[in-house]
């Protein structure tokens, strides 16, 4: 009988796998001696705590998540919050995205992902009317416009919620711009 214990106690072993010292000691001193050996230690990474999850800066619909700038955002180890996948395009409104934390020491620290939410604007379209004139007294025409600004491949022959042509000039309107 007897107990096993580190030789060196304070020694804080390296992530991975090392040969670290043991030392036997009998409970009978009297007939035994100590014994000091080799033990193998496996030692993982650890996992970083987040602490505050970075704030996301508004982007607009068809930008990409590489446009909105994360700040703030604390984690138990020093290290990064970047958007996981920079490239992607969210719709409007407030989504919530991948962000990883990379810790600075990626030897003995694992990485960490996590989500965010980021306010998406929605595009903004320009309405023009077009120009029209008419001989006085006679019908008016049917107007027309054209909508600048679509984005992201959307198409600009679909509208949803078109625009209401109107004038108040009628048929027998005094000549003049309206």
């Amino acid at each position: 009988p007897g107990t096993f214990v580190w030789t060196t106690p304070t020694t804080a072993p390296s992530t991975g796998t090392s040969s670290q010292s043991v030392t036997f000691a009998p409970t009978d001193v009297t007939d035994y001696n100590a014994v000091t050996g080799q033990v193998s230690v496996s030692v993982n990474k650890s996992m970083p705590a987040v602490l505050a999850r970075p704030i996301a800066a508004a982007i607009s619909y068809a930008q990409t998540l590489a446009s909105s700038t994360l700040t703030g955002g604390v984690a138990s180890v020093p290290g990064t919050f970047v958007w996981t996948t920079p490239t992607a395009v969210p719709g409007a409104g407030t989504p919530s995205e991948s962000v990883t934390f990379t810790p600075t020491d990626a030897t003995d620290y694992n990485i960490v992902t996590q989500t965010v939410q980021l306010a998406v604007t929605k595009a903004i379209l320009t309405v023009t009317a077009a120009n029209a004139s008419v001989p006085y007294n006679q019908a008016i025409p049917n107007l027309t416009y054209t909508i600048a600004g679509y984005v992201n491949g959307d198409p600009s022959s679909v509208v949803s919620g078109a625009p209401l042509e109107s004038t108040t000039a009628t048929k027998g309107s005094l000549v003049g711009t309206y």
